[in-house]
């Protein structure tokens, strides 16, 4: 099962997904059903999770072309009138001795009548010795200080877990709102908490996903 660390294999599932998704649940702003298939069997009932304040969406100023190499890409469907923006390498979070942890993130918007996405897939892969999140694993996102986004809030993510030799590489994805995006690069200090696992993203990290907003017709 080695092709499922290729990331343009991952990159096909991500992009077919959102593609049915949005042909089939055309959902309202931060309440976005899903149709995504759980791994671990039914899921647990949670207690009503609190509702996130509401917030003004931040200014659409324009954001200063990076100073080195570009690291978003696109890939347009003209019959769809549907582009993919993504990241040409994913973003290493962790690389410890037996568990290893990518952030693949993605979203799709119309180019011949230019609107902001509905929501962006943040797209996680692990590579453990054990098996390490499941569809309840906590997701939780800080940005200078202020908490933007905690799991419970919508259904559950999109996960799964296969053996690849004598590790479990899994898959954990989670969408959240574009307007939450916008405050993530506009943040001076972002930390992203899956499970036990919590990381401060680096400017790079950030630079890398800004990149991503770059790539939508202006």
């Amino acid at each position: 099962m080695k092709w499922l660390s290729s990331p343009k294999v991952r990159l096909a599932l991500i992009v077919n997904g959102l593609y049915f998704i949005s042909l089939f649940t055309p959902p309202p702003p931060y309440a976005r059903p899903r149709l995504f298939a759980h791994t671990n069997g039914r899921r647990a009932e949670r207690p009503a999770a609190k509702r996130l304040a509401a917030k003004a969406p931040p200014a659409y100023a324009p954001l200063p072309r990076p100073s080195g190499p570009t690291q978003a890409a696109t890939h347009y469907w003209k019959e769809r009138d549907q582009l993919d923006v993504y990241l040409t390498n994913d973003l290493t979070l962790i690389r410890q001795l037996g568990h290893t942890l990518m952030l693949s993130p993605t979203f799709t918007a119309k180019a011949l009548a230019p609107e902001p996405p509905r929501s962006v897939l943040m797209h996680f892969v692990s590579y453990s010795q054990q098996q390490v999140f499941d569809h309840d694993t906590p997701f939780v996102i800080t940005a200078d200080g202020a908490e933007l986004w905690r799991s419970g809030a919508t259904a559950s993510p999109l996960h799964s877990a296969a053996y690849d030799d004598d590790q479990v590489v899994e898959t954990f994805g989670q969408e959240i709102p574009y307007d939450l995006f916008l405050s993530i690069i506009s943040a001076r200090h972002v930390v992203v908490e899956l499970g036990d696992d919590r990381v401060e993203l680096t400017a790079d990290h950030i630079e890398a996903l800004r990149d991503m907003r770059r790539r939508l017709p202006q």
